[in-house]
């Protein structure tokens, strides 16, 4: 079975027009999943007239497809993005609840 960065590093046209967030393969103009295991339904997505119109109104506007505000990603994705400072609170959590458990402990 192809996974779905396989199936996007494939074929330079495909790079041109999915990207690939998680396991799941997206299309940038269209911002909609797809199934990556099917190749026709990749290339056939590439001829739908919805694609195509999307693709020229993008082109046409300039707007940056790589950024990533208009992209739609996955959940393991965003909990990549945990700022260092909400890491910082999680931990402080951590260790005030430990220590919340033992000062209960010790006193009971």
């Amino acid at each position: 079975m192809v996974t779905a960065s396989e199936r996007v590093n494939s074929i330079q046209l495909y790079k041109d027009n999915y990207y690939v967030s998680g396991i799941i393969m997206f299309c940038k103009f269209c911002n909609i999943t797809i199934d990556h295991k099917n190749k026709s339904k990749v290339d056939q997505h590439l001829n739908t007239k919805k694609h195509k119109n999307n693709k020229t109104a993008i082109k046409r506007r300039n707007i940056q497809v790589n950024n990533r505000v208009n992209r739609q990603t996955t959940l393991e994705t965003f909990e990549d993005t945990i700022s260092e400072k909400d890491k910082l609170n999680l931990e402080l959590v951590k260790v005030f609840t430990a220590a919340i458990f033992l000062w209960r402990r010790l006193i009971s």
